[in-house]
């Protein structure tokens, strides 16, 4: 796997983590009458009942029910996003590679409560208080100079690991440690703000094991603030 499908992936995972995260973890898709099954990976984030019947189970109609329970959780009603670059000494990130980021979120932010993107339907999604929206804001950019972890590639890791195209194999663990380490209390409320930190690669240095982070929806980074 080269550098640029590297850096695709890792983009490609963040922007996925972005649209999970800021409608609060709730599932987004053709409700399913199957439970949702958590894993280490993937732990149950909340399930959100529909719009006007907050607190209460949803369900397909009367004789379709849905096998998932509302416990109260909470959804964003509004979402800043502070991006990361994580770019060591000796490592380098494509100008255009992170101006495209930007001009993504830019352009998203811009569209706020429009109705011609996928985010226009985050106010279907609701808690005990009111309905998620389509509210964005930028916080800021951080470039983040701390090195890498040590390599943590293991037998496991499947055959389309190359080792000379990736220099370091790093945990969602340590990514999340990560994002901790860098986030910025004068800016951030760090006891109360819920906000989106999709963090960024840079060129040839990261690969989550098992190379899945940008085949699935990732799990929401609602971290312990």
């Amino acid at each position: 796997m080269g550098p640029a499908i590297l850096r695709r992936a890792v983009l490609g995972a963040a922007l996925l983590t972005m649209l999970v995260s800021i409608i609060g973890g709730a599932a987004a898709g053709t409700p399913r009458s199957t439970s949702i099954v958590p894993d280490a990976d993937n732990p149950v984030l909340g399930v959100v009942p529909p719009v006007n019947t907050p607190g209460n189970p949803s369900s397909l109609g009367a004789t379709a029910p849905l096998a998932l329970t509302y416990h109260g959780g909470l959804v964003m009603h509004s979402t800043t996003i502070y991006s990361i670059f994580w770019v060591p000494s000796g490592y380098t990130v494509d100008a255009t590679y992170k101006s495209l980021i930007d001009q993504y979120l830019t352009d998203t932010v811009a569209a706020n409560g429009t109705t011609g993107n996928l985010y226009s339907t985050m106010p279907q999604y609701t808690d005990n208080t009111a309905n998620a929206a389509y509210d964005l804001h930028i916080g800021g950019s951080v470039i983040d100079t701390t090195d890498f972890p040590a390599n943590d590639c293991h037998p496991t890791t499947p055959a389309n690991y190359i080792p000379a195209k990736v220099a370091a194999c790093v945990t969602d663990a340590q990514i999340i440690s990560e994002i901790r380490s860098v986030m910025i209390c004068a800016v951030v409320d760090c006891e109360r703000e819920q906000a989106l930190r999709p963090l960024h690669a840079a060129e040839r240095g990261i690969v989550r094991h098992e190379l899945e982070l940008a085949m699935r929806v990732h799990r929401l980074l609602r971290l312990p603030l």
